[in-house]
């Protein structure tokens, strides 16, 4: 039986040898790609969570430096107002070296508005407006909001990265398969 399916592979035209030939290139070739692909989007997907992580330390930086001041303005006696101290208690629980999507925004701003207080507060103080441990704190705090605008410029291209690959034409299907799903943008 074997050497009858033998004897009908080779009578086979050369036309029909062809036209299994490019089905055959064909989908070699769309296998190729897809495996370039995933390449690429399993490449966006470690980057991204690096730097979702460098974002999160970031945050954290912020953090610490607003404590790091807190304890500087107690050594010094100063009360500090009470909106900025409800703020900041409030933060201390969480952990901030990993941050949930979803409540990284709350954090950021409760984050800035505990700055704010603070801000307002210490500049309305003559005595401790040019102080050079101040004028420290807010140059290292501008700095990390410069560097998280940065960590989160690159991110959201990262994500426009991967979002572009997973929603190709050719292999959308296959990666809702494989379940990768579209992420959003950081605002």
């Amino acid at each position: 039986m074997n050497f009858n399916n033998l004897l009908t592979f080779t009578s086979l035209t050369w036309w029909q040898i062809t036209i299994i030939a490019v089905v055959c290139s064909i989908m070699g070739f769309y296998l190729l790609t897809f495996i370039i692909s995933l390449c690429f989007v399993l490449s966006f997907k470690g980057k991204m969570k690096a730097k979702y992580k460098a974002i999160c330390l970031q945050i954290n930086q912020r953090y610490t430096l607003l404590t790091k001041i807190e304890e500087y303005f107690k050594e010094k006696k100063l009360e500090l107002p009470k909106e900025y101290l409800s703020l900041i208690n409030s933060l201390r629980e969480l952990d901030t070296s990993n941050i949930d999507e979803s409540k990284r925004l709350d954090y950021l701003k409760t984050l800035n508005d505990a700055k704010a207080h603070l801000v307002f507060y210490v500049e309305q103080l003559d005595k401790y407006y040019n102080d050079k441990n101040y004028l420290a704190f807010k140059e290292s705090y501008l700095k990390s909001e410069d560097e998280y605008r940065r960590l989160v410029a690159s991110y959201n291209l990262d994500v426009n990265g991967y979002n572009y690959w997973i929603r190709g034409f050719l292999f959308r299907y296959l990666f809702k398969m494989l379940r990768f799903k579209k992420k959003e943008t950081i605002r």
